[in-house]
């Protein structure tokens, strides 16, 4: 779990074992990592939309280098959010600040920030 939040000790031991499980055993996962890995993210400067990205850095040791050769596909207006202290799965590291960053993303002053970053 420390590979997915910032805090693995604060996810409860049975949400724990359910995660593992499920990632291993859905269907079609594999295939579905594979097609992804294949054809990686493009077109996203065709979105319209505000986008948010909000990295787990520095400790991200696995979207972070993704997302650095991804970042010239995302639409200009994208914003980027360094939040301190999450894992790449920050629900259970600070519940609070992931519902905060959420409604910060998903506000109608989203648009205004466009093409910032924040840390």
């Amino acid at each position: 779990m420390a590979q997915s939040t910032g805090h693995p000790f604060q996810v409860p031991d049975e949400v724990a074992r359910w995660s593992v499980h499920d990632m291993t055993a859905v269907p079609g996962f594999g295939r579905s990592l594979r097609a992804v890995e294949r054809r990686g993210f493009r077109d996203g400067v065709a979105i319209h939309v505000p986008v948010t990205v909000a990295p787990s850095a520095p400790r991200d040791r696995v979207l972070l280098p993704l997302m650095a050769r991804r970042r010239r596909h995302l639409p200009p207006q994208t914003r980027w959010l360094t939040p301190s202290g999450l894992g790449p799965i920050p629900m259970f590291d600070d519940p609070e600040a992931v519902s905060n960053l959420l409604l910060q993303a998903s506000s109608s002053s989203a648009a205004v920030g466009a093409g910032t970053t924040t840390r």
